[in-house]
């Protein structure tokens, strides 16, 4: 079925087909065959509905995020924000997505770890306009997606119990 759907060029099609896990991943498969503007419109339709799913395609991602420019349902920030990143393991810490509310950190380390790995951390750092590349406001995350080389002032702020 993915097949028909990206034979048509139906690459919304093919992509509601995937899992939230393995929607990024098929993206990247798919993204070569898409236009600048099918690119544009297809991260910004995937991103807020994928889970988990940048981490391993991190470069990937920050080329056709920087390629198709700023994407999303909020504006782009035309002054520096006070950004948090919520990770289950420290080496996660500069990844792509943060948010301007440290509950919504504190929220993404809870269903990632397991057992006695449930605890984490939260990050804070200060983002200037030229790391924003997308803003996100649906499920209530205010999710920003940045280039984490552009981050400032990057620092844990707290350790999230494991049992929280």
């Amino acid at each position: 079925m993915v097949l028909a759907r990206v034979a048509t060029r139906d690459w919304g099609g093919a992509l509601d087909l995937a899992s939230s896990f393995w929607r990024f991943d098929l993206f990247v498969h798919l993204a070569p065959r898409m236009t600048r503007d099918e690119r544009r419109e297809q991260l910004t339709e995937i991103w807020p509905t994928c889970d988990i799913c940048s981490w391993r395609w991190k470069i990937v991602a920050l080329t056709y995020l920087r390629q198709v420019g700023y994407i999303g349902d909020l504006p782009q920030p035309d002054t520096e924000l006070l950004i948090y990143r919520g990770v289950s393991k420290t080496r996660h810490r500069l990844g792509l997505s943060w948010s301007t509310n440290i509950e919504t950190a504190r929220h993404f380390i809870r269903p990632l770890g397991r057992g006695r790995h449930r605890g984490g951390f939260v990050y804070s750092a200060v983002a200037f306009p030229d790391a924003f590349l997308g803003g996100f406001g649906v499920r209530d995350e205010a999710e920003y997606v940045v280039d984490p080389s552009l981050l400032t002032d990057v620092k844990q702020v707290e350790v999230v119990s494991s049992e929280l």
